[in-house]
């Protein structure tokens, strides 16, 4: 059993953090091919969408999975203040950046004439904004805090059987929420099973990351050829993601405190990632040349050096809003910080 009340002190996670944010970065790149104008688009889109369709059952799945973990922290050991990190917050975010995001980017990821503002205001009611993640902590906050004192076999049952269907019901129309429901699953499973999740990467071994690594490329080569999703098949890649940063953590050498630097930070990533990467392809767009443009292999590279710039700079703008006192952009105000404490002679409620 983890003992310790931070998870900092468990390097893996914010390995297994920034790892995951340079994928949703490296994801997005995918769709600024056709937007920067390279030549021979189609095929570099092709590419780019096999790789990412072969990492996506471990980029947002793990990344839930931890963010579960957390909150189980923030329920565990900080109750009061529970409700406004996990639940308030995350929701307040939001709403703010689908906000920030139609007026700056209102057609991401790719551009769409016929797409209005009206267009994309309806999606983020119906969570139709790319920042959908920070809407679905909050809601998959409400659901394990109101189903946590039932039994964890029956909870993340149901929990697998609505992925399932948020995978086959939902039309495309609604490809935001139907990726919400199929992660639903690995929250409540971090935040139910946040000890032996610890208890597995702690455990990591060589052998065990070959035999799930099999396991998971030929389940996502199977799903991908169908067409389909799998729970199944996202369950053993969060298992060799878990495997596959604990090991290399355990040989980061000097890279361990930047990335784990990183890995603290991905919020600045997330969110400001959106508008940099498409200001990036409207300045490749218009002052690259015919000779770059046309270079195929420069263009099969441009989402891998999106990643190496946009990483940086977003964390670099989300340092500097903060240093001039923008910190609403990341935090909730400081009056709505100012959440109502209970008594520390109260004993908080079991």
């Amino acid at each position: 059993m983890i003992t310790s009340d931070d998870t900092n002190s468990i390097a893996w996670v914010d390995v297994a953090k920034a790892a995951c944010i340079c994928l949703v970065v490296l994801m997005h790149g995918e769709a600024q091919i056709a937007t920067a104008g390279w030549y021979r688009q189609a095929e570099l889109i092709d590419i780019w969408h096999i790789i990412n369709e072969f990492v996506r059952p471990i980029r947002m799945p793990t990344f839930f999975l931890i963010s579960g973990m957390l909150a189980a922290k923030f329920m565990a050991h900080d109750r009061y203040d529970a409700d406004w990190r996990c639940l308030v917050r995350p929701m307040y975010l939001y709403v703010l950046w689908a906000a920030i995001l139609v007026t700056l980017v209102p057609n991401f990821p790719v551009a769409d004439p016929a797409m209005t503002l009206s267009d994309r205001f309806e999606r983020i009611l119906f969570i139709g904004s790319p920042a959908w993640f920070m809407y679905g902590l909050g809601i998959f906050y409400l659901v394990t805090k109101a189903t946590r004192s039932l039994p964890v076999g029956p909870v993340l049952t149901a929990c697998a059987l609505i992925s399932v269907g948020g995978s086959i019901w939902l039309p495309d129309n609604t490809l935001y929420a139907a990726k919400m429901l199929r992660c639903l699953f690995f929250f409540v499973a971090g935040f139910r099973l946040r000890d032996a999740v610890f208890g597995f990467a702690s455990t990591a071994t060589r052998k065990r990351w070959a035999v799930l690594f099999g396991l998971y490329a030929l389940g996502a080569i199977i799903t991908m050829s169908l067409g389909t999703y799998s729970i199944a098949v996202d369950i053993t890649a969060v298992a060799f993601s878990l495997t596959t940063w604990s090991l290399v953590c355990r040989n980061l050498g000097g890279l361990a405190a930047p990335v784990r630097w990183l890995g603290r930070r991905t919020l600045f990533v997330y969110l400001l990632h959106f508008p940099l990467i498409v200001l990036l392809s409207a300045i490749v767009s218009l002052w690259a040349g015919p000779q770059i443009l046309q270079n195929f292999w420069l263009g099969l590279a441009y989402p891998i050096l999106a990643v190496v710039l946009i990483v940086p700079l977003s964390l670099g703008l989300g340092l500097l809003l903060q240093r001039m006192g923008l910190h609403m952009l990341f935090d909730l105000p400081s009056l709505a910080r100012s959440a109502p404490k209970p008594d520390r002679k109260t004993p908080l409620p079991s």
